[in-house]
């Protein structure tokens, strides 16, 4: 389920981020945080870089990634959002919350 995870979910967030993205009308590299929350748990190298990477956001911006949050991690991830520019002006901020779960057994 690992593999799975470590393979698909990148590319899964970075589709979506990409229309998201093609929404607000300026480059990946103008992003300066990624927030990324899954309930999936912690992933080496983690999930957040290899989505900055597909993305092409620049090697600077500054990433906070929380995992095995279960279901307050999206909200936990857009009060971090929050928080953030409130005391560093300028930033821009990308917010990604995915989850793969897989329900084992017979």
């Amino acid at each position: 389920m690992l593999a799975v995870v470590a393979t698909i979910m990148p590319e899964l967030v970075a589709a979506a981020a990409a229309k998201a993205i093609a929404e607000w009308g300026r480059p990946a590299r103008d992003i300066t945080h990624l927030v990324f929350s899954t309930s999936t748990s912690v992933q080496v190298p983690a999930i957040d870089l290899r989505v900055a990477s597909l993305l092409g956001l620049s090697p600077t911006v500054q990433h906070t990634v929380m995992c095995s949050h279960g279901c307050t991690g999206s909200s936990s991830a857009l009060r971090i959002a929050k928080d953030i520019p409130e005391n560093n002006r300028g930033t821009r901020i990308f917010v990604a919350c995915a989850d793969i779960l897989s329900v084992l057994g017979g």
